[in-house]
């Protein structure tokens, strides 16, 4: 019998950097609001069972509008998040605590630009490891910095550096397993799940597929711009 895949868009953030009253994933960009484009991508794709939406509870019915108004026929929950990203992870772990035998993908919702092709290569790799993520390869120098004099420490070999994006997948026993030997950690406060199950799963393999430039998060009203224009095509990504 098959694994069920199942999705969850975090979209719990509140965009503080972004500058507006209104969360960057509830704004429209290309006639659509943010968060649309993640479900719309889970929707269609076949090899998605179901999908969920963690969001704070005031945003419970606008989930549920959107939803409506594409037709989302395989959203099952909407799940409250926590203020932290890796708290609404944690969110979306406890909803899906019971059936652990399924693979799970955790998918910023502030990067809407989402490929079929993501999906379906991080689905595929879930067949032989038990993380995954998509990334994508550095193109700039990166250094390190003394952030108390802003001097310069080193230069970093960036064919070595990947910036990492979303989706990432997980088969659900591995990611809480890391959650738990996580939390016991005074230090606890990851801003992704995969380096979650890095630090504290020794045993375990991260697997990259690579990912476009294109999946960038919306962090800076600048970045509208961008997207609008990758978005034009969504129909065929």
């Amino acid at each position: 019998m098959s694994v069920k895949n199942v999705a969850v868009i975090l979209a719990a953030g509140n965009g503080k950097r972004f500058g507006e009253d209104t969360p960057k994933q509830f704004l429209k960009v290309g006639g659509r609001v943010v968060l649309e484009y993640s479900m719309l991508g889970f929707q269609r794709h076949p090899l998605i069972d179901e999908f969920s939406v963690v969001a704070h509870p005031d945003y419970f019915d606008e989930v549920k509008s959107l939803a409506q108004k594409n037709n989302c026929t395989k959203l099952n929950k909407i799940i409250a998040g926590g203020r932290e990203r890796y708290e609404s992870s944690l969110a979306a772990i406890r909803a899906y605590e019971s059936t652990p035998d399924i693979n799970i993908l955790l998918h910023d919702s502030a990067r809407p630009v989402l490929r079929q092709r993501y999906i379906t290569d991080v689905i595929n790799a879930l067949e032989k490891y038990n993380a995954v993520t998509v990334a994508v390869p550095e193109v700039d120098t990166i250094i390190k910095v003394n952030p108390d004099n802003m001097q310069m420490r080193s230069s970093l070999n960036r064919h070595e550096i990947f910036k990492v994006q979303t989706p990432q997948g997980f088969k659900l026993k591995t990611l809480i397993r890391a959650y738990e030997k996580g939390h016991k950690d005074p230090a606890f406060n990851p801003t992704d799940d995969c380096g979650v199950v890095h630090r504290y799963l020794s045993d375990e393999l991260v697997c990259i597929v690579e990912g476009e430039y294109d999946n960038m998060k919306l962090t800076y009203k600048q970045d509208l711009d961008f997207l609008e224009k990758y978005l034009a095509d969504f129909d065929n990504l």
